[in-house]
Parts: C-alpha cells; sequence; structure tokens
C-alpha cells in the first residue's frame, strides 16, 4: 500500500508515534505530506527522532506543525535543522506554534531557539 500523507494531529501523538513515524520514514519513499497539528505531547527527543528520520527522506515536500505548543529551543534547533538541509521539502506550516500553552511550567522557544528556526527558514 502506497501512503502519501501521515495526519496524526489533535490524537495524543508522542515520542513513541514520533518512533513509529521516523521508522516510517526511512523506509518509505512515497509518503509527501506530514501533520502534527496540535501534537504537544512531542519531547525534544521525539523531534530529534524525526529529523534523524528525515536525513534520510527524499520525498516529503510538507511538514506542518500548526499548534503545537510545546516546542522549545532543542525543537526549534532541530526543525530549523531539517529546513536547512532537507531538499525537496518545500512547505513548513507553523501557525500558533510559538504561543505560550496555558498552564505550561516551561518557558517556550527563547530568542536562540526562534533564531535557529528563522535560519533554517533562511535557507
Amino acid at each position: 500500500m502506497r501512503y502519501e500523507c501521515a495526519w496524526v494531529g489533535r490524537s495524543g501523538f508522542s515520542d513513541e508515534g514520533c518512533k513509529a513515524l521516523a521508522t516510517f520514514l526511512k523506509n518509505n519513499r512515497a509518503l509527501t505530506s506530514i501533520n502534527l497539528t496540535g501534537c504537544s505531547e512531542i519531547s525534544d527527543q521525539g523531534w530529534k527522532m524525526l529529523v534523524e528520520a528525515l536525513r534520510s527522506n527524499t520525498a516529503l515536500e510538507s511538514l506542518t506543525f500548526a499548534l503545537v505548543q510545546d516546542l522549545y529551543d532543542e525543537g526549534c534547533k532541530v526543525l530549523g535543522e531539517i529546513l536547512k538541509t532537507h531538499q525537496t521539502l518545500q512547505h513548513v506550516y507553523l501557525s500558533g506554534t510559538l504561543e505560550r500553552g496555558i498552564g505550561s511550567g516551561r518557558s517556550l522557544a527563547s530568542k536562540e531557539g526562534c533564531n535557529a528556526l528563522a535560519e533554517g527558514l533562511k535557507s
């Protein structure tokens, strides 16, 4: 079966899901779009797993991280890294991602994290 889009937004998707998606990305060249809208349970480790998988993926064209309330410095850095190095990526949606999450015990991305993300967007 050929899958072109993975829509896992607002599903409780977390690091365990990132691990499975990373494995899928390494082996599947047909997937062109991933939508992680509202997936705020992904930790820095989960973002790192996705980045590692995307290094070898040559098909992905679209990433959606809208409304991901817990994207902190490390997540911004790894996302910026994806944007710098991924050759086929054409669309990245970050709407509402760097806003403060209600009740969040951690501070969101600092200037350093935002700068890392901005550098990736320049590429």
